[in-house]
């Protein structure tokens, strides 16, 4: 299948041509490649496909492919695929259309926004591979380590590995599905230390050169600190690639695509370094009354509370900014929550029971929701906020 160059602002819902195989039908990738081929006119309601976006990694150096390689391998697979810039990471625009972003390389160095925005995806429960190189202070290193020192794990990097590092064996959970032999190619790579994480790749020497992820939220994330075992791809290798997408994707349907509402307003970073967002899953039925708020990353161990209205509003307030306003109703306080060890803030919303008849959600009804929490270490006036989330409810 040829791989398009496009923005993924500029797709099309129904446009694309691959179609998601059936998890139970385990083909080889050479059937998977040409049943992509010939019926994607499957693709539809009852085939619903996972979305992977494919950042470029040739606009540096062209020999480096890695790009073309994942889009193979995720096409053979029968993921929906889309290939975006370097300018498309510093925009959240992809968040709302993709459960897999792919950074594919890792020399070409992130800006801050684009930290920022695969961070902000992570914490909606997006699912991530980042690209790391052979030394530590390429940019998608150090962002992988404050992510994890962010998100309730600790990272740092030790020292690097020149030279031949094969072959490279894989383990848990990246090891299957499908079998995967030792990697026969490790040109040069960088090892850490840190808990909460998962050791996945290991050179010849047992050091660690690969690691999973996963956010308390639902978010995951893989790094492994050599691209040249992805430029040129054998067979192991692209039994690891398509592994990769097989745990990423795996619960999708409880990642970006199915949160609640509509975020807006604006979150400033707190002493995590990142800003707080608020997110929502479970469903805005009334009856249903099982939607659950939370809102990460926050100063781990802190109190917080989640609060509501009908007003949107964008105003200073503490070290962030209010983004409910009072109006007629006033605002409903929640019950107050702790972020425990992980820096998540949760509440589990009982609709049945409103602060005043005023804020009773009821279904057809527009309410706006915000996180308030404690974060001394950022001094100021010791505490933050989260973004605002609007949620429509229905019966």
């Amino acid at each position: 299948m040829k791989n398009i160059q496009l923005s993924p602002l500029s797709l099309v819902a129904g446009s694309v041509a691959t179609v998601k195989i059936n998890s139970c039908m385990r083909l080889p990738m050479r059937y998977l490649t040409s049943i992509a081929l010939v019926i994607p006119a499957l693709a539809g309601p009852g085939f619903a496909q996972t979305q992977v976006l494919i950042i470029e990694s040739q606009s540096q150096q062209s020999s480096h492919d890695m790009d073309f390689e994942w889009a193979n391998v995720a096409s053979s697979a029968g993921y929906a695929v889309l290939t975006g810039t370097q300018g498309d990471l510093a925009s959240s625009a992809f968040h709302g259309t993709t459960d897999v972003l792919v950074v594919s390389s890792g020399v070409i160095a992130l800006p801050a926004p684009a930290a920022t925005s695969i961070a902000d995806f992570l914490a909606q429960g997006g699912r991530v591979y980042l690209q790391g190189e052979y030394m530590a202070d390429f940019s998608t290193n150090q962002l992988f380590a404050s992510l994890v020192n962010a998100n309730g794990g600790t990272f740092a990097w030790t020292v690097a590995l020149p030279g031949n590092l094969d072959p490279v064996t894989v383990s848990a959970p990246l090891d299957g599905p499908l079998p995967v032999a030792p990697l026969d190619y490790y040109w040069h790579g960088v090892t850490g230390t840190g808990t909460g994480i998962s050791v996945a790749m290991q050179d010849v020497m047992g050091r660690s050169v690969g690691w999973t992820f996963e956010y308390p939220g639902g978010g995951r994330l893989v790094h492994s600190t050599d691209q040249d075992w992805v430029r040129s791809a054998s067979s192991e290798d692209m039994a690891l690639m398509e592994n990769i997408l097989t745990w990423l994707s795996s619960g999708v349907s409880c990642g970006p695509l199915c949160n609640i509402g509509t975020n807006y307003c604006t979150s400033t970073p707190n002493s995590t370094g990142l800003p707080a967002l608020i997110s929502a899953t479970g469903s805005a039925s009334v009856a249903a009354n099982d939607l659950i708020l939370r809102a990460q990353p926050v100063p781990a161990q802190q109190n917080g509370v989640f609060f509501y209205g009908l007003v949107q509003v964008q105003v200073p307030f503490g070290n962030g900014f209010l983004c409910i306003g009072a109006g007629g109703t006033g605002i409903a306080r929640l019950t107050i929550e702790n972020s425990g060890p992980a820096g998540v803030l949760e509440h589990e919303l009982d609709n049945t029971m409103p602060t005043t008849a005023a804020t009773q959600i009821t279904a057809g009804s527009t309410w706006f929701f915000q996180a308030w929490f404690r974060d001394p270490a950022a001094g100021g006036a010791l505490f933050d906020l989260s973004d605002g989330l609007s949620v429509v409810f229905g019966p």
